[in-house]
């Protein structure tokens, strides 16, 4: 193979070429006296030629890269296995520590079109430092389908990342991963869908991506890709489950897999895309009841797995539809995973008042916790309700 120009060339006069070849034949019985090699004589010629001489000379930069200097185990087993009950599981390395995290997250989340024109963000940016918050959680992927489905979408995003850090702010992308009102009505087949073949819609309406349909899963992942080169801090990923509310028991599964193995698989897959990833948090948000019995939430999510895999837990103390806090639901999900940090199992608070969302915060300020995620539908958050900063 033919090798790219690194600077001058070394004299390749004929003079210079025997001195070589002079040289490397002296090294080689020099070396079989001492009993390292044996040169075969039949191969001799082959050994010392001048191709092999102007190779060995050869200098490769990437070679000598100190960063480049670690083997390559081609052979390595592929972290994700099969324990022989049709499961897909997560290998872990043994050597590894308990994940702990020094980043707190005090966070108000916002939809692209709430951040439409500069007044908008210089206000959101406004009232998350007036608000003594750290990060600020952009709705890249709602649940009623993408917005980062043209370059001009994606460059409006990439200017808001900026934007915020430039204002001193973290900035997390929320991606909702199967909940996808768009992407199933537009590509026949990756849907979920009832056992009449119909598409399955859930209590709003909004429909879902099948977590058994191989295009659809390579869509989200090609979206959580394209949220994690955004260079955000956090990507938090959301739905990352089957149905959990609406009229489940229509649904039509479609795999011979249990609902936890597929969804377990999946999650091996952004395991995999994370590690290209290093300087950033991937995080997921847990199902409704972290306390079911064997660790299990509900639509296959295996919540322990979860804790081991992602850098942060997000769970909803709330009921099916999100729009209530209880603390008690929030100290057990705590308790469940034994975590004495709040860092890592984080309490999110929904409304569609802002009322409400202050009565929350409240309650969940009297129950010790000093982190939380925020989400008022239709923005137009108020700094005061936020609780104060530890």
């Amino acid at each position: 193979m033919a090798r790219n120009y690194r600077g001058r060339r070394r004299p390749t006069g004929c003079l210079s070429v025997i001195l070589i070849i002079l040289c490397m034949i002296a090294f080689l019985v020099l070396l079989n006296i001492w009993g390292v090699i044996s040169v075969d004589t039949e191969r001799f010629e082959e050994i010392v030629s001048l191709d092999r001489v102007k190779e060995f000379f050869t200098v490769d930069e990437k070679a000598n890269d100190p960063a480049d200097s670690s083997p390559v185990d081609e052979t390595a087993d592929d972290p994700e296995t099969d324990d022989g009950t049709g499961i897909d599981i997560i290998i872990e390395d043994s050597n590894d520590q308990p994940r702990t995290l020094d980043t707190t997250i005090r966070a108000a989340t916002y939809s692209i079109t709430d951040l439409a024109d500069a007044v908008a963000f210089d206000n959101a940016a406004k009232t998350c430092l007036h608000a003594g918050l750290d990060t600020v959680i952009l709705d890249v992927k709602p649940d009623i389908g993408t917005a980062m489905g043209t370059q001009e979408e994606v460059d409006r995003i990439q200017y808001l990342v900026d934007a915020f850090k430039g204002r001193g702010l973290r900035v997390a992308a929320r991606v909702s991963c199967f909940r996808d009102g768009t992407y199933p009505r537009e590509n026949a087949g990756t849907g979920i869908v009832t056992q009449s073949g119909k598409s399955w819609l859930d209590w709003q309406y909004t429909a879902w991506i099948s977590p058994n349909s191989t295009q659809g899963c390579d869509y989200i992942l090609s979206q959580i890709t394209i949220a994690a080169d955004f260079g955000v801090d956090e990507v938090i990923l959301d739905n990352l489950c089957f149905p959990q509310a609406g009229k489940t028991g229509y649904i039509a599964y479609s795999s011979d897999k249990s609902l936890e193995s597929t969804i377990t698989s999946f999650v091996a897959k952004i395991a995999k895309l994370a590690d290209n990833y290093p300087q950033t948090l991937f995080s997921a948000i847990c199902g409704y009841d972290p306390t079911l019995d064997a660790g299990y939430g509900a639509g296959g999510q295996d919540i322990d797995g979860f804790y081991r895999v992602f850098d942060r837990i997000f769970v909803y103390p709330s009921d099916a539809r999100r729009y209530t806090f209880e603390p008690d639901v929030y100290t057990a999900a705590v308790e469940h995973f034994g975590s004495n940090d709040d860092r890592r199992v984080v309490a999110i608070m929904q409304s569609e008042q802002l009322s409400s969302l202050d009565y929350m915060f409240q309650s969940m300020f009297a129950s010790g916790s000093d982190n939380f995620v925020a989400i008022l539908t239709g923005g137009g958050y108020d700094s005061a309700i936020f609780p104060p900063n530890k």
